[in-house]
């Protein structure tokens, strides 16, 4: 009888401890009844559902916290945004999985009672301890399922800024917004048509400067996604990546309802210091790049000008061929010298001329005789 009952018992006990499991993923995902709707005590603007400037002396009031140490979320003076302190997020490999996952993460939105919304944060990203990582992590997702990837989330991935879209979890697109800045700060703003249909929108600004307008689906056709932010690595759950510690921090987070707009969501210039438009670093990182091959080129091309400076001497080589050409040149007088030969036979003395004359009439005679020529000639 007891080995049957335990037969009957275990898969029971299996059952249990799985429903347990998934209740509590349901229970840490579903906030404090402590407000109704989407409005908190923290939104301070008619236009503000939630706000978070981490001024007073707590954050998240009334929010669902998903924090599995004590330093995966704190309140620190350096650096700030705005005002005199920002939230401090870390996550490392080791720390203990929260609803399932290794995660450091605030619900700061409960579902979304109307699809027109805004969110808004400042973020920056310190270098020390935000490492450039193949894998990817999560620090915004807009929430609506559990047990698969939800339909738009905001990822870091190989230090660039992913937004990751769509109505459907097979076909899900990834939206390279551009290279993360460290070591300053950036500040986002995100308007939402929540929809699972082709009037869906997704407007993504950066310091104010407009980067992105997505229009489709952008959620399931589920309910109405709540809004969380910090950190969460899935690919920490069961191993390893190139790094071990995400460090992030966060300031001036706000949700924003239908009638928000891009200034409600947007930090006053007065209010933000001047060095939060970090954009402006990434250029700069740029230039010593075109730089480089500026100063390369004039030194490879000077010592090339100089090296045909010295094949002029080579061309200088045929000059001295020259005199060996002039020298054909003083043989044209030698054959002259037999044309001035001919008119000194004219100058001969006449009567050599004409002695020979005579020997020519008689030999044309057939008067050989050597003796008739002296004959005739002494006569």
């Amino acid at each position: 009888m007891n080995s049957r009952f335990k037969y009957i018992l275990m898969p029971l006990l299996v059952g249990a401890v799985t429903f347990s499991c998934e209740q509590k993923d349901l229970d840490e995902v579903t906030p404090n009844g402590g407000f109704n709707a989407e409005t908190t005590a923290n939104a301070t603007s008619a236009n503000y559902i939630f706000q978070e400037t981490f001024e007073g002396s707590s954050a998240f009031s009334g929010r669902h916290t998903q924090f599995g140490s004590s330093y995966s979320f704190q309140m620190v003076d350096n650096p700030v945004y705005s005002g005199s302190k920002s939230g401090r997020f870390e996550l490392r490999s080791s720390d203990q999985e929260v609803a399932n996952g290794t995660r450091a993460e605030v619900i700061v939105a409960d579902p979304a009672t109307n699809k027109n919304r805004w969110y808004s944060f400042a973020v920056y990203f310190p270098s020390k301890d935000y490492a450039y990582d193949s894998g990817s992590e999560v620090i915004s997702q807009w929430w609506q399922t559990s047990g698969s990837t939800q339909a738009t989330s905001l990822r870091v991935r190989k230090d660039r800024l992913i937004l990751r879209t769509g109505n459907n979890s097979s076909s899900l697109k990834e939206i390279d917004l551009g290279q993360i800045s460290k070591d300053n700060w950036q500040e986002y703003v995100f308007h939402f048509v929540h929809s699972n249909g082709s009037d869906g929108l997704i407007e993504v600004w950066r310091n104010g400067t407009k980067i992105l307008e997505h229009t489709g689906g952008n959620m399931y056709n589920d309910k109405m996604p709540n809004w969380k932010i910090g950190v969460y690595k899935a690919s920490w759950n069961n191993g390893e990546t190139e790094t071990s510690k995400r460090v992030l921090y966060y300031d001036n987070i706000r949700v924003g309802n239908e009638n928000a707009s891009l200034a409600d969501m947007t930090t006053s210039t007065s209010d933000a210091p001047a060095p939060s438009e970090p954009v402006v670093e990434e250029p700069a990182t740029e230039a010593p790049v075109v730089e480089e091959p500026a100063t390369e080129e004039p030194a490879t091309e000077a010592p090339v000008v100089e090296e045909p400076a010295t094949e002029e001497p080579a061309v200088e080589e045929p000059a001295t061929e020259e005199p060996v050409v002039e020298e054909p040149a003083t043989e044209e007088p030698a054959p002259s010298e037999p044309v001035v030969e001919e008119p000194v036979r004219e100058t001969t003395p006449s009567g050599n001329h004409e002695r020979r004359d005579r020997r020519e009439y008689r030999q044309s005679r057939g008067d050989y005789s050597h003796s008739s020529w002296k004959s005739s000639s002494r006569r």
